[in-house]
């Protein structure tokens, strides 16, 4: 049963990224595209350390689930923040999206 929810925690994993990394290089600009691409990797790939430190950290003090569940919290709770202050960043109503969207020259 495990395996069944580990596959599909994979697969959901897999989409999110896909889906992020296509929302960043379609909806920054070409000429920050680099540097935009550059703080989304930082946080997503530099702050894993920094997790694993503190989810580590804690386990030592409060044990591994609820270290865990801790870190979870942290993580839906900044989620919420970020989706409530920028929830409608890159939202465009269909005609402005396609009338927007261009084809790269070459």
């Amino acid at each position: 049963m495990a395996c069944l929810f580990l596959a599909i925690a994979g697969w959901f994993l897999l989409t999110f990224l896909m889906t992020a990394n296509t929302m960043v290089q379609m909806l920054s600009p070409d000429e920050l595209r680099g540097r935009v691409f550059a703080i989304y990797s930082l946080a997503l790939i530099g702050m894993s350390p920094v997790g694993a430190l503190f989810v580590g950290e804690l386990a030592h003090f409060v044990g591994t689930r609820h270290a865990v569940l801790t870190g979870s919290l942290l993580g839906a709770g900044c989620t919420v923040a970020v989706y409530g202050r920028f929830g409608t960043c890159g939202r465009k109503g269909e005609a402005n999206a396609e009338a927007e969207w261009r084809m790269p020259n070459g």
